[in-house]
């Protein structure tokens, strides 16, 4: 009941303090509030997704220097290069169908 009470204070002083026409301060903590989210949540994904590894550090325990392309390839998500043509998108394209269609357990290839 107490902490009701103090959120139901600090927004009622927030209301007081901040909201009335034509004042841009709610939107622009709102916007503010936004990016913070935003930003938390594409860093949690972002280190979730490539792991500890993504961070440049690319010395083994004694101190020697990896081989950075090998280091690079193996923590990057992007490790197929760029489609040169419209032919190779295509051929990806549909190595990609057979793929999924293979993981969906379908027996007929699709056209």
């Amino acid at each position: 009941r107490r902490a009701a009470y103090r959120a139901f204070a600090t927004m009622e002083s927030y209301r007081k303090a901040f909201i009335q026409t034509g004042k841009f301060a709610p939107m622009k903590h709102f916007m503010v509030g936004v990016f913070a989210l935003a930003f938390g949540l594409e860093t949690y994904h972002h280190h979730t997704f490539h792991g500890h590894h993504d961070h440049g550090d690319h010395a083994d325990a004694a101190g020697h220097a990896k081989d950075d392309a090998a280091a690079s390839a193996a923590a990057s998500a992007k490790e197929d290069s760029i489609p040169s043509s419209m032919n190779d998108v295509m051929s990806e394209v549909r190595a990609l169908r057979e793929e999924v269609r293979i993981m969906r357990g379908s027996s007929e290839p699709r056209a």
